[in-house]
């Protein structure tokens, strides 16, 4: 990569940050959307390089987007920049310390170690009531009573689903 891409790569970011006040709100989402999604494949392109293939790369993105999630929902704090350096400075922090384990494998080895590190993240936020699972058991409650008055209203519709589709038959 050369300085002159660097440059003019940096420069554009620049314009676009100081045209985003000024755009529609849905581009802004977008944009933010898609910047999100380049780090991420940015750092897949940096272990790329160094000849490692990650499987479990989302463990710190996960870590970094809980830890911005649960800073803002209990913390009462709404500064943007102060919860994403929160966000970022935990990630590193756990990818310093899974660097002690990982850096000592290669190829399969570490593709599998990482996406095991991953996969235990994962397994920690779904059993955990306060962090993970969707569906807690007054939501399930909340779910099959809505359910079953919708299967009511689609009898009374003689058996057509016309509510949620016109061509489904309940």
């Amino acid at each position: 990569m050369t300085w002159r891409s660097i440059v003019t790569g940096t420069l554009a970011f620049a314009l676009l940050a100081a045209a985003a006040p000024a755009l529609p709100t849905w581009l802004v989402s977008l944009a933010t959307v898609a910047f999100a999604n380049a780090l991420v494949v940015l750092g897949l392109i940096v272990l790329w390089r160094a000849g490692l293939v990650p499987f479990g790369q989302a463990l710190f993105y996960a870590i970094g987007a809980y830890t911005v999630a649960l800073i803002a929902r209990y913390s009462g704090m709404r500064d943007a920049l102060m919860l994403i350096a929160a966000g970022a400075v935990l990630s590193a922090f756990a990818a310093f310390l899974a660097g002690f384990l990982l850096a000592r494998y290669r190829e399969i080895f570490f593709s599998m170690l990482s996406l095991a590190m991953s996969m235990i993240l994962y397994g920690v936020l779904v059993k955990t009531e306060t962090l993970g699972p969707t569906a807690s058991a007054s939501t399930r409650r909340l779910i099959s009573a809505t359910h079953r008055k919708v299967k009511r209203s689609c009898w009374s519709c003689s058996g057509w689903c016309w509510r949620s589709a016109p061509w489904r038959r309940c």
